[in-house]
């Protein structure tokens, strides 16, 4: 039996950019990045770090 749910993630399409903006760390120093997710299947497009957060 196939499942019907890994047949449509592998289907061809247009990724659709979504951006968002999260806070990561990179050696215990935060930083602002901004991530472009494909809206339907979610694979990650593009990173950018934008710049260094400030400590909390």
């Amino acid at each position: 039996m196939i499942d019907e749910t890994k047949i449509h993630l592998r289907r061809r399409h247009r990724h659709r950019a979504v951006t968002r903006h999260v806070l990561s760390q990179h050696n215990g120093v935060p930083y602002e990045l901004e991530r472009s997710v494909c809206k339907t299947c979610g694979r990650e497009l593009e990173v950018r770090t934008l710049r260094r957060a400030a400590a909390a």
